[in-house]
């Protein structure tokens, strides 16, 4: 029997983004570091080019970065930045 993305506890929100990407089921990689990442340990992983490194450490990070609100998970709007992360003038060094 092959382990879900959902049975590694991540949330909705992931599990939604993960299956509109098309992939039905974590690879081994994935399998091993996912829950120990949402569970706040450090991971190191040693595996072969495409098996899914990048996303079993990425997806329990945006998972435990996300805002968390006792009625869900708020959704952040990546399309603007806010105030305090635009650059302004004074925040530029002069290149002379």
């Amino acid at each position: 029997m092959e382990i879900t993305f959902a049975e590694l506890g991540l949330n909705e929100q992931i599990l939604a983004g993960v299956a509109t990407l098309g992939f039905s089921a974590p690879t081994p990689v994935q399998a091993a570091a996912i829950p120990a990442v949402l569970a706040g340990k450090d991971v190191v992983a040693s595996a072969q080019t495409g098996t899914g490194k990048t996303a079993a450490f990425m997806l329990p990070t945006l998972q435990r970065i996300a805002v968390e609100k006792p009625g869900g998970t708020e959704k952040l709007d990546a399309k603007e930045p806010n105030a305090s992360a635009k650059p302004n003038a004074a925040d530029r060094k002069s290149a002379a």
